[in-house]
């Protein structure tokens, strides 16, 4: 089955390079034909269903902002199985077949939580983009990893 729909979300406390991470998601997405959408406030918006499209316009000028412009958030109710099943059938009925979860170590363990509902998941820590950081920029690493996945 192959990603046609995408949706990305931040999770945790907020850290450099989650809007250039959020600006590399959409970009490559949208560039490759998917339809792309911002879920507000992590996975309490997931819950929610504060799901929005994202466009070119949605990223043209967020790489100076500081914090995330799709806002973070810790979620209590996101920790139960009950939260959990919540958030998957909220991206099933929405047809959202992949979800990009920029965040820590938390935010790693709700996706794979997610993943293991059947729903293809993508965390993008920021540890490993602050290791890669002298290597390469951080939008051309997440352009790889998002290209990677959706292979």
């Amino acid at each position: 089955m192959s990603v046609q729909k995408i949706a990305v979300l931040t999770s945790g406390g907020d850290s450099q390079g989650m809007n250039a991470a959020v600006r590399a998601v959409v970009r490559s997405g949208l560039f490759y034909g998917l339809e792309v959408y911002g879920i507000q406030r992590g996975y309490q918006g997931l819950l929610n269903d504060d799901i929005f499209s994202m466009d070119l316009r949605s990223v043209g000028d967020i790489i100076q902002r500081g914090g995330t412009v799709l806002q973070s958030a810790r979620c209590k109710e996101f920790m139960t199985p009950e939260g959990q099943q919540k958030g998957a059938e909220i991206l099933r009925k929405r047809g959202i077949d992949g979800l990009v979860v920029i965040g820590g170590d938390g935010s790693y363990h709700g996706a794979n939580k997610l993943s293991k509902l059947g729903i293809n998941t993508m965390a993008l820590l920021e540890r490993l983009i602050t290791i890669f950081l002298s290597l390469i920029s951080r939008s051309d690493l997440i352009l790889r990893l998002v290209l990677l996945w959706m292979q």
